[in-house]
């Protein structure tokens, strides 16, 4: 029986669980009702989502929201945003959305829904039922809004983890479905080369500009191995475009940017860096400073 006055007490479920219990849990492992509702009305624990509670004092972990989802439903499937952000994608998630093999009602921050549903397509990672990488990926596009739909196609078609080939069999094999308009547009961006609204915008400065000879979002190397992918090449020229989208970056994803201009650098790429603000409030400017180093670039080589 847990003591009156231990604020830090949880069930040992916690302990295999992300750290998370139910209220049944808690009571089998001797908390009484009313001790477990005082700690859930005083804050002391929280509920991440459906029965999934945790304490408040502790970190919540990654996999939190999925293993909430298998607490609550255990024939549930993780899918959508969340499905795609446990295999890693920075996809937004602001509920958890589960497949379900029966109609359920929505619990505290979950969310059922009911599909065709390959069970190939599924993964079991201890304890908890998650849709494969890709058609979580997927899923998570037919979801998200348009804008964080784009964000998130443009990270995973950079790093080879989802191209355009697979929305257009998603598309064939599951028409009518809700969301297909946002993948056929992502559809559309992967075939002309822009994956994110800022690089619609620079192809678009090019274009007009006339400026020519150049390549979207090529995979560069050194002798470490990859570097990145650059939003614009022009490969002869060895110029490299790289441009900031409306979205703020985060300290890590600043670090990471600057590492690989410095490695782009030390390879003998001249990179210029473009804001959101630079394209579409002085477009001339912009297409006018990569026209004036590419004829300095092509007029050094002729020498």
């Amino acid at each position: 029986m847990p003591r009156r006055v231990d604020q830090h007490w949880e069930p040992p479920h916690a302990a295999w669980q992300r750290g998370l219990f139910t209220a049944a849990q808690a009571r089998a492992a001797g908390m009484s009702a009313r001790q477990t509702a005082y700690r859930r009305q005083t804050g002391v624990w929280v509920t991440v989502a459906g029965a999934g509670i945790r304490l408040a004092a502790h970190e919540p972990d990654r996999d939190a929201g999925p293993m909430a989802v298998a607490l609550t439903w255990p024939d549930a499937v993780v899918c959508g945003p969340a499905a795609a952000r446990f295999h890693g994608a920075p996809a937004p998630v602001n509920l958890m959305d589960a497949w379900t093999p029966v109609d359920r009602r929505p619990l505290s921050g979950l969310v059922a829904h009911r599909f065709p549903l390959d069970e190939s397509d599924v993964l079991t990672v201890a304890g908890m039922r998650v849709l494969a990488p890709e058609p979580a990926y997927i899923d998570a596009l037919r979801r998200l809004p348009e804008r964080d739909a784009v964000g998130l196609f443009a990270w995973l078609s950079t790093r080879r983890r989802l191209g355009g080939d697979a929305l257009v069999t998603a598309l064939a094999r599951r028409p009518r479905t809700p969301g297909n308009a946002v993948l056929a547009g992502l559809v559309a961006r992967a075939d002309s080369g822009a994956l994110s609204p800022a690089e619609d915008v620079l192809h678009e400065i090019l274009a007009d500009a006339q400026i020519v000879g150049w390549q979207p979002n090529v995979p560069l190397r050194d002798a470490r191995g990859i570097i990145g992918v650059v939003d614009v090449l022009f490969a002869a020229e060895r110029l490299a475009l790289e441009v900031d989208g409306r979205s703020a970056h985060g300290r890590e994803q600043f670090q990471a940017d600057r590492s690989r201009q410095n490695r782009l650098i030390a390879a003998g790429y001249l990179v210029l860096r473009f804001t959101w603000q630079d394209l579409t409030r002085c477009p001339r400017d912009v297409a006018g400073q990569i026209a004036a180093i590419l004829r300095t670039r092509r007029g050094s080589s002729r020498d």
